[in-house]
């Protein structure tokens, strides 16, 4: 018995696969189109390209620190519409989490005092408080800075998703990117 593989199965195998990542690399900080829009509408990266962990205090961990990171979002876009940030986190071993998102504010959201995080604070669901509750128009660049704080338990190494949702012109489209958290 011949172990041939035909010819037009391994093009069909080898086009199949360079769509695919053309369509979804989302590999270090680089933009990634999830969506059927233009690739000129809306660009979505993060700042800066290496985050780092802060590790917060508490006492009744006993396992990994809980810890935190800052980050700042960027969009440009076109004609479209933010409606709403948000984030999930895989750390080393493959657990998945959402952190609690704080928004920072003032000039310099990456030496800003975070207030003190506890275990009692609520828990957002990974998704950013955007200072408002209608989407806002993105015409140019917009940035939106952060805090990520992870509980106790969850590995300070691993990858952070950040999805944009937007409504546009073609309606509502997702834009996706990853942030590397290593130390």
């Amino acid at each position: 018995m011949s172990s041939r593989v035909p010819i037009y199965g391994v093009l069909v195998l080898l086009f199949s696969a360079t769509a695919a990542c053309e369509a979804t690399n989302t590999s270090g900080t680089a933009p990634s189109k999830v969506s059927t829009m233009d690739a000129a509408a809306v660009a979505l990266s993060v700042e800066p390209v290496a985050l780092r962990p802060e590790f917060l205090f508490d006492r009744s961990c006993l396992q990994a620190r809980p810890f935190g990171t800052r980050l700042i979002v960027s969009v440009n876009g076109g004609d479209v519409a933010l409606r709403s940030i948000r984030f999930r986190f895989t750390d080393r071993f493959g657990v998945n989490s959402v952190p609690r998102v704080i928004s920072i504010p003032g000039a310099d959201p990456m030496s800003a005092t975070i207030p003190s995080i506890t275990t009692s604070m609520p828990m957002i669901g990974g998704v950013a408080p955007l200072p408002s509750a209608a989407p806002i128009p993105i015409r140019g660049s917009s940035q939106f800075p952060f805090f990520l704080a992870f509980d106790c338990g969850v590995s300070p190494r691993g990858v952070v998703l950040i999805a944009l949702d937007v409504k546009g012109p073609r309606g509502d489209q997702t834009y996706e990117t990853r942030a590397r958290i290593d130390y």
